[in-house]
């Protein structure tokens, strides 16, 4: 049985998960990411390419506003994004 993904309903609603420090992981266009808090900021990452990858911004909103993933910003896809954990 298939279990349908979480989905985020606003783009303030991610962007204050981020600020809160929750990990995020999420599925797009077939690739897989997470979002770590760090001492410096959010940290997102795609799975098994992190030194290519590995961002760390300010906050949550510099973060969206600036990672791309398939040639499109986060902050455009964020309803399009397969939540698996948060």
């Amino acid at each position: 049985m298939d279990v349908p993904y979480d989905k985020y309903k606003t783009i303030e609603d991610f962007i204050a998960e981020i600020d809160s420090n929750f990990d995020i992981e999420f599925e797009y266009g077939g690739k897989y990411f997470s979002i770590c808090p760090t001492l410096k900021g959010p940290s997102i990452a795609e799975w098994g390419k992190e030194d290519e990858t590995e961002a760390t911004f300010e906050n949550g909103e510099a973060l969206v506003n600036n990672y791309v993933i398939n040639g499109r910003l986060l902050k455009d896809i964020v309803k399009e994004i397969n939540v698996l954990s948060h």
